[in-house]
């Protein structure tokens, strides 16, 4: 089927960064903020905007320019339009293997351009079309329609793909507030059983309502596709009308996946795809009808994955809980496998991850569609939990068996509590502490839930409390080595620990505690550092008189050669030296 590539990014483009070139009030185009650059060169590709009646309406206009490198990842710079419609884009690369996706909106419309340097250019000039959007949608003719059918998560996938042209000059389009009462460019119905739609790449202007489905365009000059996708119940039937007519439909299946059939459908073959194998069959509508019937496939066959370990961090603030994650996985020898489910917490937004393979499941899953890796590989992600008053929740499962499962939540004054983790030291990093949490040996769909709520609003701990928190070591130190004496009937210890050894053992959990207490918020710095200054001044004094008494000579020798110098002798025998006195009578 024949796309629109350049128009498709572009669209795409614009839905996540809308207001790109507005953060750029210049014609000279700069990084966006927040998004990584074009790749850096020695090229410059100057753009220059023009309007089909009005040249004054180029100016001012909001410029992306979108970069996809064959290495890297992509990236994009912004600018506006100046009184003449033009933009330059500097020291950008000349790769002939990168193409650049120049675009402008205009009236609410995207206008879009895809164009790469020659071998051995380093300055190229675009020039972009605009005009006035068209109301007259009776010039939009219905060409091809594409249904694809895939497992999914939890049912059949189904994919349409509807083939429009315009065969004008200009763009057609009804703008929101001017619909009323006009037809839509085509139109459509869902199927009753159909769940978690999902608007395709460049389908703007696509409006679901109750079960009727209306594209409004914009319809750009040329051939545009549009599309969407939803899940089906496997064993329904599918009922398509095709209102205004297509002049074919293609219905393509994965081998081994669900199996299409119904009246009018001509046996499949075998057909190579750029995302796969498929087979492709061709179907003629019934008075503008198809009527097909679904059979699910074996379902997701991730047997040939072993899920080893996930980590997440949560943050929480008084909006959402922003929740980052990897996944690792290992594969199994000898089994293959196709398509990976990773569930995601209900209420999930803005969801990114990483890798081209990876989409979202009309059940809300994220599916991972292989092949996969030979070796060891990891699938990272992000989303955001909007919450409201009250306690911040997060609840988590996994397809697969999860041996152990890691999860640090930043400390900004938090109280945590989980039915299924335990908890574990702190982990200080440079610039915040965060809570860590354990789960080992997790089933299939097992859910582990943590719940999140702000301490109580502290006071910081008055200069006596470094006293009572003294008192309070010095007591318990001193319990410690009085306990053998309070046990009942218990025989004396003829030959005790140090007592010094048993303060110092003591005084370093006194530590421990007070390290904990600060890296989990309950203890101001300042109070902090009062504390432990003291509790390790005390140690460092219990180490210099340990030290003392190794380096001091025993009593029965001399100190200042160290012969034997048994007692009752007053002076060393070797060397003359005055030997130290006892109490008792010699004295």
């Amino acid at each position: 089927m024949r796309r629109a590539a350049g128009l498709a990014a572009f669209l795409l483009l614009w839905s996540v960064h809308p207001g790109a070139g507005q953060d750029h009030p210049g014609a000279e185009g700069a990084p966006v903020p927040g998004m990584p650059d074009v790749p850096a060169g020695g090229a410059t590709l100057r753009l220059r905007i023009e309007h089909d009646a009005r040249p004054d309406a180029a100016a001012g206009l909001p410029v992306v320019l979108y970069a996809l490198p064959a290495e890297g990842e992509p990236g994009l710079r912004g600018g506006v339009s100046d009184a003449r419609g033009e933009v330059v884009f500097e020291n950008v690369s000349a790769d002939p293997e990168t193409p650049y996706l120049v675009g402008v909106r205009f009236d609410e419309v995207p206008f879009g351009s895809r164009v790469r340097f020659a071998a051995g250019e380093s300055e190229l000039a675009v020039v972009l079309q605009i005009s006035d959007p068209s109301p007259d949608t009776r010039r939009a003719r219905l060409g091809e329609v594409e249904l694809r059918f895939e497992d999914g998560c939890r049912g059949i996938q189904v994919i349409e793909s509807w083939e429009v042209r315009n065969p004008g000059p200009r763009v057609i389009g009804v703008r929101e507030s001017e619909r009323a009462g006009r037809p839509p460019i085509f139109e459509t119905r869902l199927p009753d059983a159909a769940a978690g739609f999902a608007p395709g790449p460049g389908a703007q202007g696509l409006e679901l309502q109750g079960g009727r489905l209306a594209f409004w365009g914009p319809l750009h000059p040329g051939t545009q596709v549009i599309d969407w996708s939803y899940g089906m119940p496997g064993g329904a039937r599918l009922e398509r009308p095709f209102p205004g007519g297509a002049t074919r439909v293609r219905v393509l299946a994965r081998p081994g996946g669900p199996r299409v059939s119904g009246p009018g459908l001509a046996p499949g073959r075998p057909q190579a795809e750029p995302d796969g194998d498929w087979i492709a069959s061709r179907a003629e509508p019934s008075d503008g009808r198809l009527d097909l019937g679904l059979e699910a496939g074996s379902g997701p066959a991730s047997d040939g994955l072993a899920l080893e370990r996930a980590q997440l961090w949560v943050e929480v603030d008084d909006a959402a809980l922003r929740v980052d994650e990897r996944h690792e996985f290992e594969p199994v020898d000898g089994r293959e496998a196709s398509l990976l489910c990773v569930p995601l917490p209900a209420g999930a937004e803005e969801l990114r991850f990483s890798g081209a393979s990876l989409a979202r499941d009309p059940s809300g899953d994220l599916a991972v569609r292989g092949p996969f890796p030979a070796g060891p590989f990891s699938l990272s992600l992000r989303y955001l939990l909007p919450r409201g008053a009250g306690p911040a929740e997060l609840t988590r499962s996994f397809s697969l068996p999860l041996p152990l499962l890691s999860v640090y939540v930043a400390d900004t004054g938090l109280r945590a509590d989980s039915g299924r983790m335990h908890r574990r030291r702190p982990v200080l990093t440079d610039d915040r502490t965060y809570m860590h949490f354990e789960a080992f040996g997790l089933e299939p769909g097992e859910e582990v839930p943590l719940r999140l709520e702000p301490l109580p609003a502290g006071r910081r701990a008055p200069r006596p409390a470094v006293a009572a928190f003294l008192a309070l070591s010095a007591a318990a130190a001193l319990g410690f080595l009085a306990a053998p004496l309070r046990r009942r009937g218990a025989a004396p210890d003829l030959s005790p620990a140090p007592p010094e050894s048993l303060e110092r053992e003591s005084l370093e959990a006194a530590l421990g505690d007070l390290d904990h207490d600060f890296e989990t918020g309950k203890l101001a710095a300042e109070d902090y550092e009062a504390f432990r200054a003291e509790l390790g001044a005390r140690v460092a004094a219990l180490e210099v008189g340990r030290r003392a008494r190794a380096a001091a000579p025993p009593a029965d020798r001399c100190p200042g050669c160290g012969a034997a110098a048994p007692p009752p002798a007053r002076f060393c025998s070797q060397c003359g030296e005055c030997l130290p006195q006892g109490p008792g009578p010699a004295a």
